[in-house]
């Protein structure tokens, strides 16, 4: 009898494997260019391999598509990593108490408002921590809100402080001997100068304006 030939085929080409080029996994025979992530096409390796129907995926993928994201950090979970407590997945290094982040065991753990703890006593500390940190952030919402007081206006004080270009403000008439302001008819008469032959000036008195009142005197009847 002939000796007998096993074929031997790539699970992922259904190719024959003609070549000693393979890598045996779980007594699935592969060829090393078909070694890949079937999502990613990344080079596997057998410490990242993962196997579904058949597929092979690298952890990161297969984890994404295959795997349930944990209830308390959010990435997915490997099924060897995985504890169910109350109705919620997570990871076994997620259990742990939400104040003082003791690792916590199945049967182990107080549940409150859905947080995890270990004792009572980190539940009161927690809700006092939570309680403080909501009245600082009032405290400092309403600091935020109160108004403050901005610059003063600069046209005012254009207004009230003069530039060099601003004419001399002139001086406010004196005052008489009863205290009242002289008017236009009791001001003294205005002065005119002239010149004379030998260059001195000589003030002249300047005539009264006709439209003035007469002058007084002895009538001619008394």
């Amino acid at each position: 009898m002939g000796a007998m030939f096993i074929i031997r085929k790539c699970i992922v080409c259904q190719q024959q494997l003609l070549s000693a080029n393979f890598v045996t996994i779980n007594e699935f025979f592969i060829h090393y260019d078909c070694f890949k992530c079937n999502r990613c096409s990344k080079q596997l390796s057998e410490q990242t391999l993962r196997i579904r129907k058949d597929m092979l995926y690298c952890q990161e993928c297969f984890m994404e598509k295959y795997c349930r994201p944990c209830s308390i950090c959010g990435t997915p979970i490997l099924p060897q990593d995985m504890v169910q407590v109350r109705g919620k997945r997570m990871h076994q290094s997620c259990l742990v108490c939400t104040f003082c982040k003791r690792q916590l065991g199945l049967g182990q753990q107080l549940m409150n408002n859905g947080e995890f703890f270990c004792t009572p006593k980190c539940v009161f500390k927690h809700r006092a921590l939570a309680a403080k940190k909501s009245s600082e952030a009032v405290e400092q919402q309403e600091a935020a809100n109160q108004p403050t007081s901005g610059p003063t206006d600069a046209s005012t004080n254009a207004q009230a402080t003069p530039t060099a270009d601003s004419p001399p403000t002139p001086p406010p008439p004196a005052a008489t001997g009863n205290g009242d302001q002289p008017s236009p008819a009791n001001a003294p008469p205005a002065t005119t100068t002239t010149t004379t032959d030998a260059g001195q000036a000589q003030p002249q008195p300047q005539q009264p304006s006709p439209e003035g009142p007469p002058p007084t005197g002895p009538s001619k009847n008394s």
